[in-house]
């Protein structure tokens, strides 16, 4: 568009934002900028196709790994493990769940002992 209008010979925009150098300046710096953009977008891409790949798409990915880690531990401490518990949160905040425990995975509080209504007080 620039190359066009200075075709023309007698061209006065009488605004100096509107003339030929400061449309070409702004021109030049619009392709710097989009250039820096596409830049920084195709290096953030690639990371994140990484961090995918890392995560879920190979066979020892961490995805694929958490369920065995977290049902051995499981199997070796029990269900109501402060280790089972421990590494179940974590397998929750990796996945990008909420860590927030069930009922039935904390550990239960003990019991009152039984009352003996046999006994007279």
């Amino acid at each position: 568009m620039v190359e066009y209008l200075n075709t023309f010979t007698g061209f006065n925009p009488g605004d100096s934002n509107l003339e030929s150098a400061s449309l070409l300046a702004d021109t030049m710096a619009l392709h710097a900028v989009q250039t820096d953009h596409t830049t920084k977008h195709f290096n953030y891409a690639l990371a994140a196709n990484d961090r995918r790949k890392y995560f879920d798409k190979e066979e020892n990915s961490i995805a694929k790994l958490l369920s065995p880690i977290g049902a051995y531990v499981k199997a070796k401490m029990g269900k109501t493990s402060q280790e089972y518990i421990e590494i179940l949160s974590l397998m929750r905040k990796i996945r990008g769940e909420k860590t927030s425990l069930s009922p039935k995975t904390q550990i239960p509080k003990p019991s009152p002992a039984p009352r003996n209504p046999s006994v007279a007080a």
